[in-house]
């Protein structure tokens, strides 16, 4: 055996075990451009009760009554078909506030919650987080909101 197939012999394991590894991380490139993203259709403006999101059939319009912080902001959401269930966080890139459940009318159209601001939120820096499920696949939103 020569010294060529000596080093492919033992230069191949390696290259097959490379091979699987890079083909996984295009794989999982690939799965992570698919995820459904709920995407504005103009400037969104809840307090003025424009903002329209939408992905494929799916559109929901989000409105709230005002962005003072430390007192209770109702948010409403309205879909255009029955949701499985909704999760909405409002806050700035520092200050996180946890995704609250919000809760659904019988038909699963209307949706609100109420959700405390954090008073060191400043009003214009706020971020909406929006995670819809519907018919088993979640869609995701980060849009800021303009008061």
């Amino acid at each position: 055996m020569n010294r060529h197939k000596r080093m492919a012999i033992l230069i191949a394991p390696f290259l097959a075990i490379g091979g699987y590894i890079a083909a996984d991380y295009y794989y999982q490139g690939q799965q992570a451009e698919k995820l459904p993203r709920l995407v504005s259709t103009g400037d969104c403006r809840p307090v003025q009760k424009n903002c329209r999101l939408q992905a494929g059939d799916l559109a929901l319009d989000i409105s709230m009554d005002s962005l003072q912080p430390g007192v209770h902001l109702p948010v409403l959401l309205e879909s255009s078909v029955a949701l499985d269930d909704v999760l909405i966080a409002l806050g700035d890139g520092g200050v996180d506030q946890m995704p609250l459940r919000m809760q659904g009318d019988q038909q699963a159209v209307r949706w609100h919650a109420d959700i405390l601001l954090d008073p060191s939120i400043h009003p214009g820096k706020l971020l909406l987080r929006l995670v819809v499920t519907y018919k088993a696949n979640n869609y995701f939103a980060e849009l800021s909101v303009k008061p």
